[in-house]
């Protein structure tokens, strides 16, 4: 327990540094953070605590887990349904318009700077199916990623060429 304990120090100084070094603005923020923190202005939700041999978060005022003190189960389970399938858990980056080559030739204000890209579109639409197999995923978006343990596991099965996380 003592040597998770100092790995998670280590891990926190190492981001902390990494902060300062390559991110100012967010260093000082986290700084004026852990001030407030330390001097009472602020009062911690959550605790960061180590059972059953992996990490999970206990929001304070109601005793929960976030990860109900399985959070390998749960990467698990996220990993179970990462797969290939278009229809499963994925979306097209750019709406898919069927518009015929007649209609193309008059196209308006809210089309204007499409035309190169609609016989594309077109021919996408026309030759797949929602149904069909991806080979391969390039851009991965996570929306909130908890304490991150699925990811390495996520990018190991699928080889992601690039990973979003939403930030707000």
């Amino acid at each position: 327990m003592v040597d998770i304990e100092e790995q998670a120090v280590q891990t926190y100084q190492n981001n902390i540094t990494y902060f300062r070094e390559n991110h100012r603005e967010l260093s000082e923020k986290l700084d004026t953070f852990e001030m407030m923190l330390n001097d009472g202005t602020y009062k911690s939700n959550y605790d960061l605590e180590y059972i059953n041999g992996a990490f999970d978060v206990k929001e304070l005022s109601t005793n929960h887990y976030l990860y109900n003190e399985n959070n390998q189960m749960i990467s698990k389970t996220l990993l179970g349904r990462i797969n290939l399938l278009k229809f499963s858990d994925s979306f097209e980056g750019f709406p898919l318009y069927n518009i015929s080559p007649e209609k193309q030739k008059n196209l308006d204000d809210r089309t204007e700077g499409y035309e190169d890209i609609l016989p594309i579109v077109n021919y996408y639409v026309n030759h797949t199916k929602m149904t069909e197999s991806m080979k391969e995923i390039k851009k991965f978006i996570f929306i909130g990623v908890g304490l991150g343990s699925h990811l390495s596991l996520i990018h190991d099965k699928i080889q992601v060429k690039r990973i979003f996380n939403h930030r707000r």
